[in-house]
């Protein structure tokens, strides 16, 4: 088996390569996270609304003219 001789400036660089890729890695985690909140924010919103304008509709037919 060849011997392989490695530089500490190559060392340096791939460590820095390993560490951009992880917090590259990191970043999307972070952003699939908050696209996620965001999501069920909206859901949660849409159901309010739906619940308010169902709520508006029945004091509509309840009321008399």
């Amino acid at each position: 088996m060849p011997i392989i001789r490695v530089t500490r400036k190559q060392i340096q660089q791939a460590n820095k390569a390993r560490e951009a890729a992880l917090k590259k890695d990191d970043d999307f985690r972070l952003h699939e996270e908050q696209r996620q909140s965001f999501e069920e924010a909206n859901k949660a919103r849409e159901a309010a609304l739906k619940k308010e304008l169902e709520a508006a509709a029945t004091r509509n037919e309840e009321q008399p003219s």
